[in-house]
């Protein structure tokens, strides 16, 4: 109900009585529970909760930003995005943040992720989509790497365990030789020109195995092998 009176500046002060204080305390607390009984708990027979205990917050549509927060503080507000109510979050570095959108919390459904945002979340489908996206013969699928790393034996031909269980999920090996002497490494099947330094590698069941054409690879030879595989 609303406040109907004005303060009388010419009423005097010893007209108003202890019982009519009292009466008007009583008012003022039935006043407080008709407005705040569905709001806060305590205000009500049988809410014996501390009154700091809310039931809910209701917040009236802005139609614009508020002004920056003073230091040490933030606001939440809500404000209108295409006629719908969504709520705000503003730091007092002046910096607002959407938390709502559509009825839920503000998150970004990119299967592909491309907006790459170092703020926002993203949805359970998007991760799942973006995981799943990896196709192999048009079936989504997903791909896994492993690296190997380690020095030849210098003998002719060298094996190397990929630790593959099925070879036939292997989808692509790339393999690099460091050769010392001429401090760099060689990519692949390699040939100098000359049959006399040369190297081609191939893959089976478990091993990857490099062949030496002529005296390529000794026994200081780096290996660094990328193995892409499904399950």
């Amino acid at each position: 109900m609303a406040f109907d009176r004005d303060w009388n500046e010419s009423q005097p002060t010893d007209t108003t009585y202890a019982v009519d204080i009292d009466d008007y305390n009583r008012y003022l607390r039935v006043d407080m529970s008709d407005r705040l009984k569905n709001m806060i708990y305590g205000f009500i027979a049988g809410e014996n909760s501390l009154a700091q205990h809310f039931k809910y917050l209701e917040f009236y549509q802005q139609s614009s930003s508020p002004s920056q927060p003073a230091a040490d503080f933030a606001r939440m507000y809500v404000k209108a995005v295409s006629n719908v109510s969504e709520l705000f979050w503003r730091d007092d570095t002046n910096s607002e943040v959407q938390l709502t959108s559509g009825g839920n919390f503000s998150m970004l459904d990119e299967d592909d992720m491309t907006s790459n945002s170092a703020t926002r979340l993203a949805t359970q489908q998007s991760i799942k989509a973006y995981a799943d996206d990896k196709s192999v013969d048009g079936t989504p699928t997903a791909v896994y790497t492993k690296y190997l790393t380690g020095t030849l034996d210098g003998t002719s031909p060298d094996t190397i365990a990929h630790g593959v269980a099925d070879y036939d999920k292997i989808l692509a090996v790339s393999l690099m030789l460091g050769v010392v002497a001429d401090s760099k490494y060689y990519v692949w099947d390699y040939a100098s020109g000359s049959v006399a330094s040369a190297f081609y590698s191939y893959y089976g069941a478990t091993n990857i195995t490099i062949v030496y054409i002529g005296a390529f690879a000794s026994a200081d030879t780096k290996y660094r092998i990328k193995i892409d595989y499904i399950l």
